[in-house]
């Protein structure tokens, strides 16, 4: 009988420091559990904010991409407006030396005629008269003279109206192609601006996806680490039935 009793005892003390054992572990675990819980909930909203603020960058990236592409395109458009201007001062430039040209010509030839007419008119005028079988002829002569000067005298000042006009128009070519030039160099600078912050924006959304995968990472091991403290805690349940 005592030894029954003892045996009894022996058991019912055996299974307290199971039972405590076991209570003891199921606490330790699910402190453990908590923990990991709390750290994986943080990690998740720190995932979160980072995919947030990645697709606000992607977004910024993709309307800094419209606005780079938008900026060349306009460069591209003054270009070409650029190489028209130059090819129209070129040829303006050239109409106005032809036209300089033609204008010296006429000058010299009613230069000449003026200073035969009126610099020496007695010697044009015996000339004539001796070359002319009438008076008639003479006259005719004389007046045809005088009409081929005044003729040269408004082919010359035709000619002197479209030089004057060719002038201004190269001064008009000029400074337009100066004004286009300056937007040019402006709009360079602005395109330039655009692709650095592009630049920029590119680095930092490499460093937010880095900043992502890492707390992907981080999150995994933590289920990871929730699944194996569950499984231990279903072991020692299963255990302490047994």
């Amino acid at each position: 009988m005592r030894r029954y009793i003892a045996i009894s005892l022996i058991v019912i003390i055996l299974s307290s420091l199971c039972i405590c054992v076991y209570a003891e572990n199921i606490t330790g675990l699910q402190e453990q559990s908590n923990e990991i819980a709390t750290s994986l909930n943080e990690a998740n909203n720190r995932l979160q904010a980072v995919q947030e603020e990645l697709s606000a960058n992607m977004q910024q990236l993709q309307e800094l991409d419209n606005q780079v592409a938008q900026s060349q395109e306009e460069l591209n458009q003054i270009n070409t407006q650029v190489e028209k201007l130059t090819t129209q001062i070129s040829e303006n430039e050239e109409k106005l030396a032809k036209t300089q040209a033609e204008y010296d010509s006429i000058q010299d030839t009613l230069n000449a005629r003026l200073i035969y007419m009126y610099e020496t008119p007695q010697l044009e005028f015996l000339q004539v008269l001796l070359e002319s079988t009438s008076v008639t002829d003479f006259l005719a002569t004389y007046y045809a003279m005088k009409e081929l000067a005044e003729y040269d005298k408004e082919l010359l000042e035709t000619v002197k109206q479209q030089k004057h006009e060719i002038e201004t128009t190269k001064k008009i070519l000029a400074e337009k192609k100066t004004q286009i030039i300056e937007s040019k160099q402006s709009k360079q600078k602005k395109t330039q601006v655009l692709t650095n912050t592009k630049t920029m924006r590119e680095y930092y959304i490499s460093k937010l996806t880095a900043q992502e995968q890492e707390l992907q990472a981080q999150i995994d091991e933590y289920n990871f680490q929730v699944a194996t403290i569950e499984a231990e805690i279903k072991l020692l349940a299963l255990n302490s039935i047994s």
